[in-house]
């Protein structure tokens, strides 16, 4: 087949490039190779293909090899892409990191994660924590504890030890606003990716564009119909305690401290008074359910008038948040099995919620597997007595292939 020409793709290219023009582009990218069926093969993910998907630390784009071969690799490709651009928080944390220097780590963390409120009224700023320091890196905002062990982990990244302390708060306190950095990918680097795609397609980033100032003026025509009062903006600091968090660390074997609050020095020589131990900081966690509504056979037991939970899921909230779940209903059994056989007609079938995300998880727990269910509209389990059948609504069934019980499925293969 010959790949066909996208108009969308093509009128995004040739204007400058935001972010919702770009994620319009990549949806462009995946719709064209699901409905036109004439994608390429599909690499294998592997973990050294994973890996290169992390954020370089030089903070630089990396010019593009080799065409891309299909509609992943194309989508892959333009996400790398994305990871460049000088608004990226994981690449700038990267590049910090990478200098090795602690005034430049502070820095980072004071000019581009932002100051949040506190959780409650009475909440302890040495010990508040809203979604911790992964989700505050990914979102771009976070509490003083939250990031005070952002500058913390990134120094032990850069090969410095040190702990969370927590000092008096200064009488003059300077909250820095986040500094606002435009999203700008590589323009030669898409126009590369996107010649294998269309190699007539126009130029990337070059024609002008009204956009800005048509949002202006819907932006005044929408203040012009508030009250006057309301029309101006008002920045509300976040409430400050008696004590603040503040990063003590070693370099050189000279113990320094960071407090990360803006204004003066990032990086202190000479300890604050008043400086005290801070206990570790307890990140929330987060269950994520799925019940459902059973229909089953007549002369089943199961109670149709009551929604049964299926599946619970338990992560740490900077595991998740920021991040999506895919909801799915698999087939007992190894992913092989499955691209062997046909299983569209499998009797049994179990939920399993994955966590996306755009980086490798690490140990974070990517899959939850629930309870088997069955195509007939009840719940089904393992026998008690006979591991080798399974319990459906009107008795006892035989196995699946791949077994039957939770303990069978590979996560890692769904």
């Amino acid at each position: 087949m010959q790949h066909q020409r996208d108009p969308l793709a093509v009128s995004l290219l040739d204007r400058e490039f935001d972010r919702r023009r770009f994620l319009a582009l990549l949806a462009s990218v995946a719709a064209a190779g699901a409905l036109a069926g004439c994608a390429g093969p599909v690499p294998t993910v592997t973990p050294s293909l994973l890996a290169s998907l992390a954020p370089s630390p030089s903070g630089l784009s990396a010019a593009p090899t080799a065409a891309p071969n299909g509609t992943y690799e194309t989508l892959r490709r333009l996400l790398a892409i994305v990871r460049q651009s000088p608004d990226h928080l994981g690449t700038l944390a990267a590049a910090a990191v990478a200098g090795k220097d602690p005034a430049a780590i502070v820095r980072f963390v004071q000019e581009h994660i932002a100051v949040l409120p506190a959780t409650s009224g009475n909440a302890d700023p040495v010990t508040d924590v809203r979604w911790g320091q992964r989700a505050a890196l990914r979102a771009g905002a976070g509490t003083l504890r939250e990031r005070a062990d952002l500058v913390l982990d990134l120094l032990r990244h850069a090969g410095l030890d040190g702990r969370i302390v927590s000092i008096p708060s200064p009488a003059s306190t300077s909250f820095p606003i986040a500094v606002p950095v435009t999203f700008a990918p590589d323009t030669a680097a898409i126009a590369a990716v996107w010649d294998a795609v269309n190699p007539a397609h126009s130029p990337v980033g070059t024609a002008a564009d009204d956009i800005g100032t048509r949002a202006d003026a819907m932006t005044e025509r929408l203040l012009a119909a508030l009250p006057a009062e309301l029309r101006a903006a008002r920045l509300m600091l976040p409430p400050q305690g008696t004590t603040i968090p503040a990063v003590e660390f070693t370099q050189g074997g000279v113990t320094k401290w960071a407090l990360g609050l803006g204004g003066g020095d990032p990086v202190l020589t000479t300890a604050p008074s008043g400086l005290l131990g801070a206990s570790d900081a307890v990140v929330p966690r987060v269950s994520v359910a799925v019940s459902v509504a059973l229909n089953p056979p007549a002369g089943s037991t199961a109670d149709r008038t009551v929604l049964h939970e299926v599946l619970r899921g338990d992560w740490a909230a900077d595991e998740v948040a920021g991040r999506q779940f895919l909801l799915g209903f698999a087939v007992p059994g190894a992913a092989a099995d499955a691209l062997r056989h046909d299983r569209t007609t499998a009797p049994i079938r179990q939920p399993v919620l994955r966590l996306l995300a755009a980086e490798p998880l690490g140990k974070t727990k990517a899959v939850a597997a629930g309870t088997l269910l069955s195509t007939a509209g009840g719940l089904v389990t393992t026998s008690p007595t006979d591991p080798g059948k399974v319990i459906g609504p009107l008795g006892p069934l035989a196995a699946p292939a791949a077994g039957g019980s939770r303990s069978r499925i590979d996560p890692g293969t769904l």
